[in-house]
């Protein structure tokens, strides 16, 4: 029995629908880097070469219409490389990004990830995209299809048939069922429409609840089970499910507080050990090969198979015990706030928040404001960054130091950082508070409580400014933003998407005061 695992490679979106003020995340959501190692891709990589297992990655190629840099291109030529199979996935919600209107287009039609009832003709144009992708990245054509979020229906097989793809894996009917009869399909090969569907193996883990087998959700002695039971039924191939995200921890859509996720971890091990230990009766191989194979009489064989409750049951205790350890790790073993001292600041602030003592700085009168200046410590980090943004929304906005340099360009770290979250800060170059003219209607934004107090002690003879706090526009308020400024470019990632999420928090507050 030929065993096929599958592995959906793609970027995020990162709750940018949501909000705009998010950044989609690209590769990072693939390496998974963790302390200088990838334990997503990398982990994969490793494992499949130390079992001999061969896999079929499935490569998301509608993201080009955002990451104009097309960083997949490297990754998918890596899995290449290491002799894995590379075939076509595609979420239609990146082809928005085409728009320069997309966040109106979003809000009216928040469904943009859906392949099933989209339009045959628009279907089709993102496979030939995909296909002129794979052949830029001097990739063979794409022999199989995976549909975004496991989506399907007729016109999706017809337009995979105009494409001339011959392959598919679009149905997982433990994640996506859409109720048509023709598609009550749990594992097997069948024809549809022209197109040969090898969907991922589904069972029942419990009394009548339908599951898709993958790594994150399935315990490997479910999946051992299901082996022997799929072989012993004499089935032809199974399919697994899994992405390379699932073996981190993380925390926020930002994907920038990571840890291993042992637990996945474990589960892949066992399982390729397992298939590699009895080779006699599993071969491991990319799907365009078990695909491709002469179609018999059990090739259409498709009987959903049934779980074992206790196993369902103690699967399901494991999860939910190492999801609540995995989430106490990476608040507390990890540093959220960039070092010991900033979460320590980070705890006093909000506990002066929450005692009213921060009632100053908080926004009084939003329609007199003609300038926001943002101010920070040394002016070449987060103030920079922070002006950088609100100019990309149209504010009136400028930068200064408290303790700054005047005309130090930003360091390469900070420089760096920006370019990953789509901002340019190359031009910016300190300003000092001494060099600074202040005028009547500024709105001073400080990144902590005490740059606010310092404000409030250089600037207590003007009546014509208000000081806030940045913070106070994050989701949760966070009224200490700790300097990133020799600290990992981890903590560079988070404390600009914080910067961001604050500014846009910001903007929408004075444009609906009409400042």
């Amino acid at each position: 029995m030929r065993v096929c695992i599958t592995i959906d490679t793609e970027f995020s979106i990162a709750g940018a629908f949501a909000d705009p003020a998010r950044r989609p995340v690209g590769a990072p959501m693939v390496r998974c880097d963790v302390d200088g190692r990838s334990q997503g891709l990398g982990f994969l990589l490793d494992c499949f070469r130390r079992h001999g297992v061969q896999a079929t990655f499935f490569v998301e190629t509608a993201q080009r219409y955002y990451f104009r840099s097309d960083p997949m291109r490297a990754l998918a030529q890596q899995i290449a490389a290491a002799g894995h199979e590379v075939q076509l996935h595609v979420h239609p919600c990146w082809s928005v990004f085409q728009c320069p209107d997309w966040p109106q287009r979003v809000r009216r039609q928040p469904r943009q990830d859906d392949l099933a009832g989209r339009d045959p003709a628009s279907t089709l144009a993102l496979l030939r995209h995909g296909q002129a992708t794979f052949a830029e990245w001097g990739l063979p054509p794409p022999q199989v299809f995976r549909a975004g979020n496991l989506q399907y229906d007729d016109n999706l097989f017809r337009a995979l048939a105009a494409a001339r793809i011959p392959y598919s894996s679009n149905i997982g009917l433990g994640v996506y069922n859409a109720g048509l009869p023709w598609y009550q399909l749990y594992a097997g090969r069948h024809l549809r429409h022209g197109v040969l569907e090898c969907p991922v193996l589904s069972y029942r883990d419990r009394r009548a609840h339908l599951k898709s087998v993958a790594v994150s959700s399935t315990s490997f002695g479910e999946m051992r089970a299901l082996l022997d039971q799929a072989y012993a039924a004499g089935m032809e191939m199974v399919v697994i499910l899994t992405h390379p995200f699932e073996y981190v921890q993380s925390e926020g859509a930002g994907f920038v507080r990571l840890r291993r996720h042992a637990l996945n971890q474990a589960r892949m091990e066992r399982l390729c050990a397992y298939l590699a230990a009895h080779a006699q009766r599993f071969q491991a191989c990319g799907l365009a090969a078990a695909a491709s194979q002469p179609l018999t009489a059990a090739s259409s064989h498709s009987a959903p198979m049934k779980g074992w409750a206790w196993r369902t049951a103690g699967r399901i205790a494991a999860q939910i015990a190492y999801d609540s350890y995995g989430r106490w790790a990476i608040r507390f073993g990890q540093r959220p706030h960039g070092t010991w001292r900033g979460a320590v600041r980070a705890w006093l602030a909000r506990l002066e928040l929450r005692t009213g003592r921060l009632a100053a700085f908080h926004l009084q009168h939003p329609h007199q404001v003609r300038r926001v200046v943002f101010v920070c410590l040394g002016n070449i980090c987060r103030s920079a960054y922070a002006e950088r943004v609100a100019e990309g929304l149209g504010m009136h906005a400028a930068s200064i130091g408290l303790a700054a340099c005047t005309g130090v360009p930003p360091p390469a770290s900070a420089l760096q950082a920006a370019e990953r979250s789509g901002e340019e800060l190359s031009a910016h170059r300190a300003t000092d508070f001494r060099d600074f003219e202040v005028q009547a209607g500024d709105l001073f934004v400080a990144m902590e409580v005490r740059h606010a107090h310092e404000l409030q002690r250089r600037l207590i003879a003007r009546r014509d400014i208000q000081i806030v706090l940045l913070g106070l526009w994050c989701d949760p308020p966070t009224p200490h933003l700790h300097d990133p400024y020799t600290l990992s470019d981890a903590y560079f990632d988070q404390c600009f998407a914080r910067l961001r999420q604050a500014v846009h928090g910001l903007h929408r507050t004075l444009a609906r005061s009409g400042a």
